[in-house]
């Protein structure tokens, strides 16, 4: 056997095994095993816990409270929040957390999808992705009407 081990030819063999056949086999083995590295990967994502959305909160203070059971966060002086799709400016706002209702009070500038809102007082759902704005009506004078389209 010693002497079959030193022939070109045992040499060739065992050069093209080394570094064509197991390689090669090593490859198709791997590449048998991807679909099942992919299904557990997706499986993986499946259980994983779905990221909240990020929150930025600017506000001169904050004071967090509990008041009749329910958790409030009242930001106090040059408020500014970022969140989802909609951004919010006030002088004051509040946050009920267990609902997650912002209620903005005070020179407050809602922007959202390039639409921007100016009022006094507004609320921002956001489990139900809605707002309510309230602002106040200045008089209207119509040609013709006299004032808020009276007539004379």
């Amino acid at each position: 056997m010693k002497a079959n081990e030193g022939s070109p030819l045992f040499r060739v063999l065992t050069g093209l095994f080394r570094f064509v056949l197991l390689p090669s086999l090593v490859v198709l083995v791997l590449m048998g095993m991807r679909p099942l590295v992919w299904a557990a990967q997706d499986k993986a994502r499946e259980n994983l816990p779905e990221k909240k959305a990020r929150t930025i909160t600017v506000a001169d203070r904050y004071i967090d409270r509990v008041v009749n059971g329910e958790r409030i966060s009242y930001l106090l002086g040059n408020v500014f929040i970022d969140r989802d799709s909609l951004t919010a400016s006030s002088d004051t706002a509040r946050y009920y957390r267990d609902r997650e209702v912002y209620e903005f009070i005070g020179n407050v500038v809602l922007t959202r999808d390039g639409g921007v809102l100016t009022c006094r007082h507004a609320f921002y759902r956001r489990l139900e992705g809605a707002s309510d704005a309230q602002a106040e009506r200045p008089p209207v004078a119509l040609p013709g009407l006299g004032r808020a389209g009276h007539g004379r």
